[in-house]
């Protein structure tokens, strides 16, 4: 079985951790500034990368660590924007869910300390030069692309030291990444009117509680108690 072990690094104006993957990878400051595999790499301005393409071909699979964040990139800029070529979703894997499976931690970093390989994240400077990168600030190219190539490997290392995912397992993770993918609808304006609504009614709540006890709010615990114990009451 061929597998294809995928990374990409990335920069964008808005925070991945505050908008999530699906919402990064769509907005349009979002950009690839390199992929790498287990067969090469390509940064951004550079040709596009037909020997990543012809070996996702004869690939049997495609792994990458919190694999939607590779899926997401490479579907909405990569597919969207570069006219790339779509990869089928029962190809994906994620060396993240393998490690799970395993009580093993998900970070990829964590993870390989805890088994002792021999090729783990490098998590200082490499990191380090390529977040100022990916925030728009001034970085170490080179840097950023062998801390990419260091990620590819770290990742190969670990997934060779797991088990693959059981059927089960599998289509368990799947059925994850479907959702992941087709989200949810929001009624957005309802859920505004709600929190409005609860602010209004707090308010009121609050407003009449001042008046019975004196206090400024309920969660004035401890003299809420005295105030209690002045009227007879023991909790």
């Amino acid at each position: 079985m061929t597998k294809l072990t995928l990374d990409f690094e990335t920069s964008s104006a808005v925070d991945l951790k505050t908008v999530g993957a699906w919402m990064y990878s769509r907005h349009p400051s979002t950009e690839v500034m390199c992929v790498g595999w287990n067969g090469g790499q390509w940064q951004r301005g550079q040709p596009a990368p037909t020997g990543l393409f012809a070996d996702i071909v004869i690939a049997d699979e495609v792994e990458a660590h919190n694999a939607f964040f590779e899926f997401s990139i490479w579907m909405n800029i990569c597919v969207e924007r570069y006219d790339w070529p779509v990869i089928p979703h029962d190809m994906w894997r994620c060396s993240a869910a393998k490690a799970a499976a395993c009580s093993v931690p998900r970070g990829l970093g964590d993870a390989g300390r805890v088994l002792n390989l021999a090729t783990v994240k490098d998590e200082a400077y490499g990191k380090w030069e390529m977040m100022k990168l990916s925030r728009g600030k001034v970085g170490d190219w080179e840097k950023m692309l062998e801390y990419n190539r260091t990620d590819v490997l770290a990742e190969e290392a670990l997934s060779r030291a797991l088990p693959d995912l059981s059927e089960v397992e599998l289509e368990v993770w799947r059925a994850s990444e479907r959702m992941n993918r087709r989200g949810f609808a929001v009624d957005i304006a309802g859920c505004r009117n709600a929190v409005r609504l609860a602010g209004e009614h707090a308010e009121k709540l609050t407003a009449e509680f001042h008046d019975i006890t004196g206090l400024d709010t309920a969660g004035q615990r401890a003299k809420f108690i005295v105030w209690l114990a002045s009227k007879k009451v023991v909790i």
